[in-house]
């Protein structure tokens, strides 16, 4: 499903074609997982959170589908037309569409709207986008400075309001936050919100990917999950995963994982399905784990101008996998998907 044709969906006033194609799409139930992602990043990019902490949209989501013809018979299950005149319309049609029945059944529809309670609309928001395989670095109005890797979108206010910072991130950055105690820096993301007052840390967080991952150098940061939190100290790396709804922390060099701002990429004893995750953003290619063994294994690697094919050869040197690559083309550009299986 286009990113753009979702966009224009939620926004549709009137009944159309493709209107129709798309919100049959939406409830097929063989399109769920990118339907969450795609959801999840409109959901996070206009600012709703929820009183009571993020719900477990895996759940929830699960429920769905069972509940869709109750849904359709029942109409009374929406909120009437006149009440959602006092939520922002965005909101409402992803509600409506997959997410509402089941806030309804669990009872947990309480909702707050940051566009209109905290301000933030007051200033014009600015987005960019880095291209695959660009990097950027930008500075914000408050001295932050944030390094862009490829594939990294951004959006963030021209100007901060008094007492908060908030930016949003779907890629990998890193950050340089100016220090102010009194205004804390909070970087939104349909995973993991990132909570700081002044530091230096490397965030991974590709929505795509499902997969998050901080990296603090200096400073002090908290990652938020609904009503869970961690405060990360120097030198410390943490997980997570949405598979597993799991993190995991560890100890690492944390130059290794903003080593990418110099074009290089470092893996140190990383998990092999990791591993994959970086290398596929870097060459900008799907690789596809075929055997589960392989999730087992670590790999230890330095990249700057291997091509592809030199990197693959490397990896089946060193660890009992062989791989297999395809190409694929179409009109507008090629997709290489490169399958890595056991010996």
């Amino acid at each position: 499903m286009d990113f753009l044709r979702l966009i224009k969906y939620l926004k549709e006033n009137s009944v159309t074609p493709d209107y129709e194609e798309v919100r049959k799409w939406l409830t097929d139930p063989e399109n769920e997982q990118q339907a969450r992602e795609m959801l999840g990043s409109v959901w996070a990019e206009n600012r709703i959170s929820f009183k009571k902490g993020i719900p477990d949209y895996d759940k929830m989501l699960g429920r769905i589908h069972h509940q869709i013809n109750i849904h359709r018979r029942n109409k009374a299950n929406f909120i009437p037309e006149r009440q959602t005149r006092r939520v922002i319309p965005l909101f409402y049609r992803i509600a409506a569409v997959l997410i509402l029945p089941a806030l309804i059944t669990s009872a947990i529809l309480l909702f707050s709207v940051y566009h209109s309670v905290t301000g933030t609309s007051r200033y014009t928001e600015k987005e960019l986008i880095t291209k695959p395989g660009t990097r950027m670095k930008i500075q914000l109005e408050d001295g932050t400075r944030v390094w862009l890797n490829d594939g990294t979108l951004i959006r963030y206010p021209e100007k901060f309001v008094k007492n908060e910072r908030h930016v949003f991130v779907d890629g990998e950055a890193y950050f340089e936050v100016a220090a102010d105690p009194e205004r804390p820096f909070i970087v939104e993301n349909p995973m993991v919100n990132t909570v700081v007052t002044g530091t230096s840390f490397n965030l991974r967080a590709y929505c795509s990917d499902q997969y998050f991952e901080a990296t603090l150098s200096e400073g002090k940061i908290r990652l938020v999950k609904g009503d869970r939190q961690i405060t990360m100290i120097p030198g410390e790396q943490v997980q997570y995963s949405n598979s597993d709804d799991r993190f995991f922390n560890r100890k690492v060099d944390p130059l290794i994982y903003s080593s990418w701002i110099e074009g290089r990429l470092i893996l140190k004893d990383e998990s092999f399905p990791v591993a994959m995750l970086k290398l596929s953003r870097w060459y900008n290619a799907d690789i596809v784990i075929q055997d589960q063994e392989l999730r087992d294994f670590k790999l230890t690697a330095t990249l700057e101008n291997e091509k592809v094919e030199q990197t693959l050869e490397h990896i089946a040197y060193a660890l009992p996998v062989t791989y297999r690559i395809e190409k694929h083309r179409n009109s507008d550009n090629a997709k290489m998907i490169v399958y890595m299986m056991r010996k």
